[in-house]
């Protein structure tokens, strides 16, 4: 592992193909993890992020984004009532934005074990010793 001198990490933007849940890495990473989040209407989710390709991954997230957290079109046909609230997109840190076993405690740590190639279970241990600090500080 670095030195405690080594510049830290740079950290993936929210939108990078290296964040996705599923395909990471791949430029269609973004369709592709909507058709595996979104039950009810999957390739229609999955064309839709697609059809953002064009104005880049930033976009093609958002879509993602706008379906699974908005639910509609992807895990519920329509909204309950017009009034609903808006959906709340997660913070980058927490653990359902995570690569790997997204939603657990241990999410961040966990994908740390699959991300370093080098020293994978050093890099897990060492994230999953700022659990105490809290999910951002992982």
């Amino acid at each position: 592992l670095p030195t405690a001198t080594a510049a830290p990490p740079t950290v993936p933007a929210a939108f990078d193909p290296l964040m996705c849940p599923h395909a990471q890495g791949k430029a269609t990473c973004w369709a592709d993890s909507a058709l595996y989040a979104c039950k009810k209407h999957p390739q229609e989710a999955r064309d839709a992020v697609q059809a953002k390709a064009s104005e880049g991954q930033e976009a093609m997230y958002g879509e993602y984004m706008r379906l699974v957290y908005g639910k509609v079109g992807c895990t519920v046909d329509a909204l309950p009532t017009a009034t609903a609230a808006p959906p709340t997109v997660p913070a980058a840190f927490d653990p359902l934005m995570c690569p790997h076993a997204q939603g657990k405690a241990t999410c961040w740590a966990d994908s740390a074990l699959y991300a370093c190639k080098k020293h994978p279970q050093e890099a897990r241990d060492a994230v999953q010793a700022k659990a105490s600090e809290g999910q951002e500080a992982m």
